[in-house]
């Protein structure tokens, strides 16, 4: 049986930490605490259900988190937003459909989320063996192959949707396993140009309407292209 830790992010008269399974250091809160929230005015549809990934040094773990869109609430702009902290015994033992099968978004009955508090309980593969997904489409060899030649530059996509991107870099966790984004941050929703220690994410992708604005104020030299 291997256990994966779990928080909960959301609105509470302001985007607070919500429910967690694992006491959190104050600066991995003060981190997620904006990586869990949204990054601007624009919501496009194609992009509910986002990633956000993010290694916590502090925590000796890497955050993976899944954001959508919470229209039962009356104020605009909200979201929730669960978050997974992943180790390497972790990904070794599922396939990336499983850890995205992990992400659980609230109930509209947002007084019930004692499930939160509890670290996810898994089996472990037969035998010990990890699942590795042998195949790989366009999208993740073309993303695995940007982000290696670039990897002390920030990387912008714009795409219509965020679906591809998701789904490449779940697989990619589960193929190179965690360690190699050890030192790589990345979203799949960036609607402005998201920062950590004022340094950008190593890869945004962007709404296409909005990737003009985000290029502009990323200060630093980056990389822009276009998909597909």
């Amino acid at each position: 049986m291997i256990k994966i830790q779990q928080a909960l992010w959301g609105y509470s008269d302001g985007h607070h930490l919500l429910e967690t399974s694992t006491p959190l250091s104050n600066q991995t809160k003060k981190i997620l605490g904006s990586l869990t929230d949204l990054s601007g005015n624009e919501s496009p549809p194609s992009f509910d259900g986002y990633l956000t990934g993010y290694p916590l040094k502090e925590e000796k773990c890497y955050a993976l988190s899944k954001t959508w869109y919470a229209t039962e609430m009356s104020r605009p702009g909200c979201v929730w937003t669960h978050t997974l902290f992943i180790n390497s015994d972790i990904v070794n033992n599922v396939t990336a459909a499983e850890i995205d099968t992990l992400f659980r978004r609230p109930t509209p009955n947002i007084s019930d989320l004692g499930e939160y508090s509890l670290p996810i309980l898994l089996e472990k593969c037969n035998n010990g063996v990890p699942a590795i997904n042998t195949s790989i489409n366009r999208t993740e060899l073309e993303l695995f192959s940007i982000i290696v030649q670039n990897p002390s530059t920030p990387i912008i996509i714009a795409s219509s949707s965020s679906t591809p991107f998701n789904q490449a870099l779940e697989s990619l966790i589960e193929t190179l396993g965690i360690s190699f984004f050890s030192d790589i941050s990345f979203c799949t929703g960036s609607f402005s140009n998201r920062t950590i220690n004022r340094r950008p994410l190593d890869l945004q992708i962007v709404p296409n309407a909005v990737s003009k604005s985000v290029r502009r104020s990323n200060r630093d030299e980056i990389v822009y292209t276009e998909y597909p």
